[in-house]
């Protein structure tokens, strides 16, 4: 059975886990992001914005997370989107934490997590065809795109919990963004 032996393979299955922690890293960010800057602004605009910036990064980025796919081992393309993004993202935080809400640092935020995400697809699902005979290719996008929604879809759900008791009420982004970039660097292992 081809589910057998995909999930028998050390490299997918580590693999495939470490998407799903990314996934709800991605997810946490996105709906946290969004979140704080229609909290802090109280402007939808702002927010359309900072997704316009968010998409942008990732559409200039694309050329070059597919030449860097090709010329750099995937692998360490995948490891390098994660530490990529979770150290900046840590920094980020501490400057929100120190000096409260600051536009710009949500806007560097959203030009990392638009570029490193796109930079994530290119390598991560290059990195599949490359691990696995194609026979398993067509189980393996079923799987990864369902590791990639689980994550997110949980992120979600978790958030609005997160928000609703926890961070609306005392503004403690900063160790929201903390947890985003520690499953950016727990999926790296």
């Amino acid at each position: 059975m081809n589910i057998t032996n995909l999930l028998g393979r050390r490299e997918f299955r580590n693999f495939f886990l470490a998407d799903i922690i990314s996934g709800f890293g991605v997810g946490l960010t996105t709906v946290g992001a969004n979140w704080y800057m229609l909290q802090a602004t109280h402007s939808n605009k702002l927010v359309g914005l900072y997704l316009t910036v968010n998409v942008l990064a990732g559409f200039l980025m694309s050329p070059l997370a597919g030449s860097l796919t090709d010329k750099f081992s995937r692998k360490q393309v995948i490891l390098w989107t994660f530490l990529g993004r979770a150290v900046p993202m840590s920094l980020i935080a501490l400057v929100i934490g120190y000096a409260g809400f600051n536009l710009w640092a949500m806007y560097g935020l959203a030009i990392l997590t638009g570029a490193g995400w796109i930079t994530y697809m290119a390598a991560s699902r290059s990195y599949v065809q490359a691990v696995l005979p194609e026979e398993l290719l067509g189980t393996a996008n079923s799987f990864i795109e369902v590791s990639l929604q689980v994550g997110m879809f949980a992120a979600g759900a978790i958030s609005g919990n997160y928000f609703e008791l926890h961070w609306i009420y005392d503004h403690s982004s900063y160790q929201y963004y903390y947890v985003c970039g520690s499953s950016f660097i727990s999926s790296s292992h």
